[in-house]
């Protein structure tokens, strides 16, 4: 992950996060094993191996609901260490408003951003590039890429589902008459004001306009 802060301009870290086991959508049931840890390349190197009090919260990855309409993104993402309200990292499905924290139960304490700093429970930063990467043997690969090509099926279905939903809703709105006193009030407003004076100074439809003509 290369990350920017959203909320100065202290510059860029890349970070990460290592699971030995695989990517499930699981909710905020955490699943993983001592194997996980997450880790610094800049500004310097560090390793975050989890501690010998480690309530083994490794890692959980919230994904879209299977049959989910309508989603926010941003409470969709990977969450490592921490509780699932507040983990240590959060990776957010929109890749913005990121949180990044220097301690947790899970995990060593220590930075994970640049702009940490020991005072600082809590830092939102931004994704400026991602990388997501399978290591194993070649059958663990394959399975792992077929299970996430499952998931983005899903997730494409339960978008273009969304795209459907709401056309024939907003059809369905349109025919019951919902927008015509928002969007269309003026033209009912024209037709009622056809011959009547409007506004001060007009004339009515009904007026001889021949006879002003002849008296100009």
């Amino acid at each position: 992950i290369r990350s920017t802060s959203s909320t100065n301009n202290d510059g860029n870290s890349i970070i990460g996060a290592y699971t030995s086991t695989p990517i499930r959508n699981s909710g905020d049931t955490y699943f993983g094993d001592d194997d996980c840890f997450l880790f610094r390349l800049c500004p310097d190197i560090r390793m975050y191996r989890p501690s010998n009090n480690s309530n083994r919260r490794f890692v959980f990855f919230r994904g879209i609901p299977t049959g989910k309409v309508r989603s926010d993104l941003s409470l969709h993402g990977w969450g490592f260490g921490g509780v699932a309200r507040s983990p240590r990292l959060f990776v957010r499905g929109t890749f913005d408003d990121c949180t990044a924290a220097v301690r947790d139960t899970t995990y060593d304490h220590g930075p994970l951003l640049s702009t940490e700093d020991v005072t600082n429970s809590t830092v939102r930063f931004d994704i400026e590039s991602l990388e997501v990467w399978g290591v194993g043997a070649d059958n663990i690969i394959e399975k792992a890429l077929h299970l996430y090509g499952g998931y983005r099926q899903t997730a494409d279905a339960a978008l273009e589902k969304a795209r459907t939903v709401d056309k024939a809703q907003f059809m369905a709105d349109f025919k019951s008459g919902l927008f015509e006193s928002n969007f269309f009030a003026h033209r009912q407003q024209m037709q009622m004001g056809r011959g009547e004076c409007l506004l001060d100074g007009c004339v009515n439809d009904d007026e001889d306009w021949s006879s002003d003509e002849g008296d100009s």
